[in-house]
């Protein structure tokens, strides 16, 4: 019987893949009813955000449970409403150059907005105001003094 050091190991080859042509995608218009429902999604998400809005900040913390799923659905539609503008962002779903350019403003317009994800930034949170550099608010008018002084018996702004 020959010693464990003198057996040799066969290296095993690995098992050949064959790899198959992948069938083409077949690419489907974006058509007018795929429009609509995005519309519909769209105008969902802001009644939800109204709704959201109104109630809120004056809502007690033992009601907010039922503002928190109007804040899960809104989060999820904003969601969707983004992944369904990055699925559509290519230039074979549209039959028209011109529609893809309408597109692209619609995307701009909904992803470049400030809108707000509800579970990170809910609506009785106390946000703190960013302070502007030097004497002007965030928009760029001068600050008003708080105070008035008095001249000759009559208050007038100080300058």
């Amino acid at each position: 019987m020959p010693n464990i050091s003198e057996l040799r190991i066969a290296p095993v080859a690995p098992p050949k893949i064959q790899k198959t042509p992948k069938p083409p995608v077949q690419v489907t218009l974006v058509t007018n009813e795929n429009i609509r429902e995005l519309r519909e999604l769209i105008r969902y998400r802001y009644a939800l955000d109204c709704k959201i809005w109104s109630l809120g900040r004056k809502v007690k913390w033992y009601q907010r449970d039922t503002i928190e799923t109007d804040m899960r659905r809104s989060d999820a539609a904003l969601a969707t409403i983004i992944d369904t503008l990055d699925r559509w962002d290519r230039r074979e779903y549209f039959a028209t150059m011109d529609e893809y350019n309408k597109f692209k403003d619609i995307k701009n317009r909904i992803v470049d907005a400030q809108t707000r994800k509800w579970s990170d930034n809910p609506p009785w949170a106390k946000v703190e105001p960013e302070l502007a550099d030097g004497r002007h608010e965030m928009d760029g008018r001068a600050v008003q003094p708080p105070y008035r002084a008095p001249m000759n018996g009559r208050y007038t702004m100080r300058y």
